[in-house]
């Protein structure tokens, strides 16, 4: 039988729960016993407050990783794109995921960077526009067919899968069909959903969304003190950004500039955590000096 370890809720920091392992105390370091701690940095939100980046270089460690330096994560981005190894770039970072939207300014060049404005706001997220679709087609569903999925968790569970694949497929064609066998609880009359949503209708759907992130863009370019026209690249970070309505609007919101588009936008910010330690091993000044 393998060993077992208590402990009670106060006596662990915030940090120490992220990995609560008998194994680290017989290791010293963290980590596995006997091996040697891999040197990384760690990427973090854009608005981060000092004694949570304390808590990520803590939780770090102890899982024994030798943590040289905490990138947020729209430099993260930006490095991601190579933009750190131009001369002085004004750069804006569109941030829409599954958690937070957030628009940072950075200026960044020879590896140094520097975040005029970060903001972050808890509100639009990709959940907030699955739950549009969701909830447009529990009305449909009611209106044809008389029943209220409302209550049926399973139900519930299977549109919300579905409702993610259709507004992924509507990235990169104009319609897709969402076919849901047997969505009603089981009856000798269990219906089946067959519904048709086109990219204009989840536009429709989900406009006064991405409406909303245009007050905190302009905020953060004001608060900058940059124009619009001085903004040099955009980099687009999140799965949401594929939508093409959030791309047009994006280009509206910065004078009709196209975004940056050379990396995956859901892998962008993973990326650059890998990349800047390997460079600051090399000591390659030219490509990563400090930020």
């Amino acid at each position: 039988m393998g060993s077992r370890s208590s402990c009670r809720r106060e006596d662990l920091h915030p940090a120490r729960a992220q990995r609560h392992d008998p194994a680290e105390a017989e290791g010293g370091r963290g980590g596995v016993p006997g091996r040697e701690g891999h040197r990384g940095g760690h990427h973090r939100p854009g608005v981060l407050r000092r004694h949570q980046r304390q808590a990520t270089k803590d939780a770090g460690r102890i899982a024994g990783l030798d943590v040289k330096r905490i990138i947020n994560e729209p430099t993260a981005s930006a490095l991601a794109y190579g933009l750190d190894r131009k001369h002085d770039e004004k750069i804006a970072v569109y941030d829409l995921g599954g958690g937070t939207f957030d628009i940072s300014i950075l200026e960044l060049g020879e590896g140094a960077s520097r975040s005029r404005r970060p903001m972050a706001t808890p509100i639009w997220a990709a959940t907030t526009f699955d739950q549009r679709v969701i909830e447009w087609l529990l009305a449909e569903f009611k209106r044809d067919q008389g029943i209220d999925l409302r209550t049926d968790q399973q139900a519930l569970q299977r549109l919300k899968e579905a409702a993610e694949k259709a507004k992924i497929e509507l990235s990169t064609t104009t319609t897709t069909e969402i076919n849901l066998p047997h969505i009603s609880r089981p009856t000798p009359l269990a219906k089946h959903l067959v519904i048709a949503l086109s990219r204009a209708k989840l536009e429709d759907l989900t406009a006064d969304l991405i409406d909303k992130t245009r007050g905190p863009v302009s905020q953060a370019i004001r608060d900058s003190g940059l124009k619009s026209s001085e903004i040099d690249e955009i980099v687009l970070v999140g799965g949401q950004t594929r939508m093409p309505a959030v791309i047009e609007a994006v280009k509206q919101m910065f004078g009709g500039k196209e975004p940056h588009r050379g990396v995956n936008p859901d892998e962008v910010v993973a990326v650059a955590p890998r990349f800047r330690p390997a460079c600051s091993l090399a000591r390659s000044r030219t490509s990563c000096s400090s930020t």
